[in-house]
């Protein structure tokens, strides 16, 4: 049960932070990452389907 409290409060808090600092992850990986073809869903190009 205790594990079971921790980890709904852990996925609570992941989703916080996602929802916080989506913006500055997608700018971040942006600037690291120029190449890369992540769309916010998939690394593979429409291409490559």
């Amino acid at each position: 049960e205790a594990y079971d409290e921790a980890r709904e409060a852990y996925n609570k808090a992941r989703e916080a932070y996602g929802k916080a600092y989506s913006s500055e992850i997608v700018a971040l990986h942006k600037e690291l990452c120029p190449d890369c073809p992540w769309d916010g869903t998939t690394i593979f190009s429409k291409e490559a389907k």
